[in-house]
């Protein structure tokens, strides 16, 4: 993608330039000082928060954003605003080295890392790339250790299906993009896989605890709902294992569960204590958020669709069947591991499921309405990803298919998950080279392109989309399970 085409993505720029500058904070603005925000200026001057959240950072002049972001709202329209002067285009977000940030007060702990890289680079280019690098890489670790961790629990077969459809294309949009949202989803797997694997009773104990440690810290601290996001996924580990076998998993790994819990307790405290100390708080009214909750239901299919993905600024949809067929898969996942799962694993599934659409009225009220935007799918990606990650682990455990269902069917599942992560990787390619409605084969007149050009990208992205079936092959061979069938446990 272009700098700035992601949602908020020279905000987030900005935020770690300054963090990784030794300004966690960045300087309030002055009376009278008027922040300046591209092409976004009008738009966020009137919403309600934008001046109480907006900070001034210095940065290398030679990073200044300039045209990032420019490309916002106009999907139809290739992107050559990139190539064009500031001056011509108002898409400055700064001037010199003071440059404006409206997430200036948001927690600051996972921008540390990825801006301290980027204040090395020569360009904003090279630092929109460094900083996308840095951010998929932590994504990328996270994710390949919460997945791991899933599929030791049982069959490796069923439960890479689940894994793979917890990775939707907007969870690979959102970590390859400058934004905490990046980290925060991946530790979102990180999390669901350690502690469903200490609920499973799974033989890699060490390093489900470890993975909790890390992944807890870093989702507590990586935004504002952090704290909430760990209390949920941690209760979806007792719901499963039951609290007497949870308290006793507990008592018998003290050594480890002791510095674990003070780890993720003193994450979920230090971004509580941020949230507290440095946001604004704005007003609430009971009367406004019964109807802004009422009112919030009718979001919940745009909310779903945002989950599975609509990229750029939440602009550029993809294939409307893509996103029938993710629906598909996921819902035939959950019907299926409500079927045949115990009576724990169906209550902590449903409620998984329940808290997926009820989150969207209970925190537009809360958090959406007063700082003037709607939740978006990006923002429930942490807690989501468990759910395809329990029904796959449901399925795994208590389904019996024949040799031939079970090799062929999540090699299918697999070539289709695929097939719908390139169309969509070609479909946001095809918009920032023509725009949405431009020719099919846009790389052939293409107006806009990624350094290395269009046929380097779609080669690795075809390769990739060819890995992941590859991959699915080889991880699907069986092994020794990792914890007894249930029904062998039994007999």
């Amino acid at each position: 993608n272009p700098i700035g085409a992601a949602p908020d993505e020279p905000a987030h720029y900005i935020k770690a330039l300054g963090v990784g500058g030794g300004q966690l904070l960045g300087q309030a603005l002055a009376p009278g000082e008027q922040p300046v925000f591209g092409k976004f200026q009008s738009e966020l001057d009137k919403l309600p928060l934008v001046h109480q959240l907006t900070r001034r950072v210095t940065i290398p002049a030679n990073l200044e954003p300039d045209t990032a972001g420019c490309t916002a709202g106009t999907p139809d329209v290739a992107a050559t605003c990139v190539k064009a002067s500031p001056a011509t285009t108002d898409t400055r977000w700064g001037t010199g080295t003071v440059a404006y940030t409206y997430l200036g007060t948001y927690q600051p702990f996972v921008y540390a890392l990825p801006g301290l890289a980027m204040r090395a680079a020569a360009t904003a280019l090279g630092a929109f790339i460094i900083g996308r690098l840095a951010f998929g890489v932590i994504a990328l670790a996270l994710m390949a250790l919460g997945a791991f961790l899933c599929l030791e629990i049982a069959s490796r077969r069923l439960v890479l299906v689940g894994v793979l459809a917890a990775v939707t294309p907007m969870v690979v949009f959102t970590s390859a993009t400058i934004s905490a949202g990046s980290s925060e989803i991946a530790a979102g797997v990180t999390v669901t896989g350690a502690v469903l694997h200490l609920a499973y009773g799974g033989r890699r104990r060490r390093l489900a605890w470890a993975a909790l440690a890390i992944g807890g810290a870093v989702l507590a601290v990586s935004r504002t709902l952090g704290p909430l996001w760990v209390a949920i996924l941690l209760g979806a580990g007792v719901g499963v294992a039951g609290w007497r076998p949870a308290l006793a998993t507990f008592r018998r790994n003290l050594r480890w569960a002791v510095p674990v819990t003070a780890v993720v307790a003193a994450a979920c405290l230090l971004s509580l204590a941020w949230q507290l100390i440095v946001q604004p708080r704005p007003p609430l009214h009971l009367s406004e958020m019964a109807l802004q909750f009422v009112h919030a239901f009718n979001t919940i299919p745009t909310v779903i669709q945002e989950e599975i993905g609509v990229f750029g600024w939440l602009d550029t949809e993809q294939a409307y069947p893509s996103t029938l067929l993710w629906e598909g898969l996921i819902w035939s996942m959950v019907t299926l591991a409500l079927w045949v799962g115990s009576r724990r694993e169906r209550w902590t599934l449903g409620s998984l499921v329940v808290a997926n659409l009820v989150l969207t009225p209970i925190l537009y009220p809360v958090i959406g309405a007063p700082a003037g935007v709607v939740v978006q799918g990006r923002w429930l990606l942490p807690v989501a990803v468990s759910v395809p990650l329990l029904a796959g682990v449901v399925c795994a455990r208590h389904l019996r298919l024949s040799s031939r269902a079970a090799r062929w069917l999540p090699a299918g599942l697999a070539i289709v998950v695929a097939g719908v992560q390139f169309l969509a990787l070609y479909q946001n390619d095809r918009r920032y080279a023509v725009g949405s409605n431009g020719p099919l084969l846009f790389f052939r007149q293409s107006l806009w392109s990624p350094p290395g050009g269009w046929g380097l990208w779609l080669s690795v992205t075809l390769v990739s989309c060819l890995a992941i079936i590859a991959g699915s092959a080889l991880l699907g061979r069986e092994g020794r399970s990792a914890v007894p069938h249930p029904r062998a446990a039994a007999a």
